[in-house]
């Protein structure tokens, strides 16, 4: 908002809604809810004076009334997503924004909460992956390694096809 040239900010207080434009001819439009439940809203092109201008309109049932100019299509079709997204976003909200404070400050420290467990599942894993990459280092190790003598023999594997009894098989 600090480049922009024809900034809109439109919301819904009170049951109404207040479109404010800054730029050349800053303006504070407010219409209750009520009037135009029923009206529609359009972009409409004026030529004046030779130059031409894009008016942001709402169609009611009282009547045409102007909501903002602007001299570029680019602005006013910004200005209409604006308007139009606010005004079907609706009482919605409103009624977020009326939340008690407590409830609003449990939903912010649920929201930090599970940013930070996430977070801490992906330092957990990471230092999962680093370390099963180092390996083990036995060297420390306060117990000898067996020696070959010490070590007890390996049985000497059958040949293929003779058939083994399970007890040697399963070591009983």
């Amino acid at each position: 908002m600090l480049f922009c040239r024809s900034c809109v900010r439109a919301s819904i207080t009170d049951d109404a809604l207040v479109v404010r434009v800054t730029g050349d001819t800053p303006r504070l439009w407010r219409a209750p809810l009520s009037e135009i439940s029923n009206a529609t809203l359009a972009i409409d092109t004026k030529v004046e004076g030779g130059k031409t201008f894009y008016r942001l309109m709402i169609n009611k049932t009282g009547g045409v009334d102007e909501i903002a100019r602007f001299g570029d299509a680019k602005a006013a079709e910004r200005a209409f997503i604006t308007v139009s997204d606010r005004l079907l976003d609706g009482q919605q909200g409103v009624r977020h924004s009326k939340r008690p404070l407590i409830v609003r400050l449990l939903i912010a420290f649920g929201k930090v909460l599970l940013w930070f467990l996430f977070l801490f599942m992906i330092a957990v894993i990471a230092a999962q992956f680093f370390l099963k990459s180092r390996g083990i280092d036995t060297s420390l190790s306060t117990t000898p390694a067996p020696t070959q003598a010490e070590a007890p023999a390996a049985p000497a594997a059958p040949a293929d096809g003779v058939a083994v009894p399970a007890d040697q098989l399963f070591g009983q």
